[in-house]
């Protein structure tokens, strides 16, 4: 039987993630809306408040994994199924519920924070695409056109401005 303490504390860590994850999927969001409308101020800005919301989630984490330690467990589903069964009824339903709002949570992050990662990479290859124009370093693959619209040669191209 697991004690009750060791339960509630339980549950009071679940609870501290969850609020932390929502957090955190509120900051990927407007993140996501900063990068769409190209806010380079403001997505420094939610670079750190996201930054710091990991990092206390994963603080959060570790204190979850110490109080396992402490009481002779593991970080691992099994013994989180293992307090959850040894749990009263209501409580273990209650930790049931929090565990799969965090797993939810904690998935809607990590897909927010690949889009947002997504649209970083498309906006820096659109960028380095345009710095690559301006210096006129073009692939040889590529067929690029004159002003009338004819065919540039390799030996013909120039660069647009000098930096």
């Amino acid at each position: 039987m697991t004690s009750i303490s060791l339960i509630r504390q339980l549950e009071a860590l679940f609870r501290q993630q969850l609020q932390a994850a929502t957090e955190l999927k509120q900051i990927l969001a407007d993140e996501n809306d900063a990068l769409i409308k190209r806010e380079h101020a403001q997505v420094r800005r939610i670079t750190r408040l996201k930054e710091e919301k990991s990092a206390a989630i994963e603080s959060l984490g570790n204190e979850l994994r110490e109080l396992l330690t402490t009481a002779g467990l593991s970080l691992s589903q099994q013994s989180l199924d293992d307090i959850v069964v040894s749990a009263p009824p209501e409580t273990a339903d209650h930790l049931t519920q929090l565990r799969q709002k965090l797993g939810t949570a904690l998935q809607s992050c990590q897909d927010q924070n690949l889009v947002n990662g997504q649209i970083i990479a498309v906006n820096r290859q659109s960028t380095e695409t345009a710095l690559a124009i301006l210096r006129g370093q073009f692939s040889a693959g590529n067929l690029t056109y004159g002003a009338a619209g004819q065919p540039i040669s390799e030996q013909t191209r120039k660069q647009i401005s000098k930096a």
